[in-house]
């Protein structure tokens, strides 16, 4: 596959459309479901989506984009460090299951590989959702509603979110 992901952060119509062929690749690994091992890395897809949206002026999209990711946030809740998590489908990830939280995969025979750099990602939470849709500095696109009721009603949810689990 042709593309340079890193070269999509000026262009939001690109990002709109890169990120939706990412959460649809790990839709397939669940046949139509993302698997729980994708939960977090889904919700941080979601919300670069959303942003994206918003600065191609598909606000509607955008707003399901933060739904999406405030749903998989949630969904990610129920897992604590060390649970195995279903990756998907095990002829193409290799029946590998991710260790939540502790920068590993486990293979079939048990074997157990780090994957450091992606676990950050693995685990994005409410945490990282608020602070891309409250941070003054980068995540621009979403200056564009910022200034929105409808908007404002996602960052109290975020932080409602935040108290609920911590």
């Amino acid at each position: 596959m042709f593309m340079r992901p890193a070269h999509n952060v000026y262009d939001s119509p690109r990002s709109v459309a890169l990120n939706g062929f990412y959460m649809r690749m790990l839709e397939q690994l669940g046949d139509g479901e993302v698997p729980p091992a994708w939960y977090g890395r889904y919700a941080w897809m979601a919300t670069v989506r959303a942003a994206a949206c918003f600065g191609a002026g598909m606000n509607e999209e955008g707003y399901h984009m933060l739904d999406v990711a405030f749903e998989y946030c949630e969904k990610s809740r129920v897992h604590t460090g060390g649970d195995l998590l279903d990756t998907g489908n095990p002829h193409v990830t290799g029946g590998a299951k991710y260790v939540f939280a502790r920068g590993m995969i486990e293979l079939p025979d048990g074997t157990r590989e780090p994957i450091a750099e992606n676990d950050y990602w693995m685990r994005f939470n409410e945490h990282n959702l608020t602070y891309a849709i409250t941070t003054p500095n980068g995540w621009a696109w979403f200056d564009l509603v910022r200034n929105e009721d409808r908007f404002k009603q996602y960052v109290d949810r975020g932080w409602a979110m935040i108290k609920k689990y911590n």
